[in-house]
């Protein structure tokens, strides 16, 4: 606000010959106020975009995390159903070769000719 102030004011330096006179020229409280106003009011201004861009970011993190998280359980149920499949084929694929054992047996037991 200082700032603000400094620039309100300006200071001439006057010389008669046998007295320095210190003139100024000064604005008003009014203009002195609507200076430090503006100033304030730019500074609120970014305050709240930079509070804005900040939530959005958070936003924007937290969003990327859900959906990673998401896809982490999706990949895990994937996995488990794949070994659980695979599982299932082994033991249809053994039952399959026991089921044919046993047909070529019935097969070879019974005789060919019935004549």
């Amino acid at each position: 606000m200082h700032y603000v102030a400094m620039l309100a004011a300006t200071f001439h330096v006057h010389s008669d010959g046998v007295n320095d006179v210190l003139q100024g020229h000064f604005l008003s409280v009014r203009s002195l106020g609507w200076g430090a106003a503006l100033v304030a009011t730019v500074v609120l201004i970014a305050g709240i975009w930079a509070v804005t861009i900040n939530e959005r970011a958070a936003l924007m993190a937290a969003r990327e995390a859900h959906t990673k998280r998401r896809n982490e359980e999706l990949e895990d149920r994937v996995a488990a159903r794949t070994r659980e499949l695979h599982y299932q084929t082994q033991l249809l694929q053994r039952r399959n070769e026991e089921l044919q054992a046993e047909t070529d047996a019935l097969k070879a037991s019974v005789p060919h000719n019935l004549d």
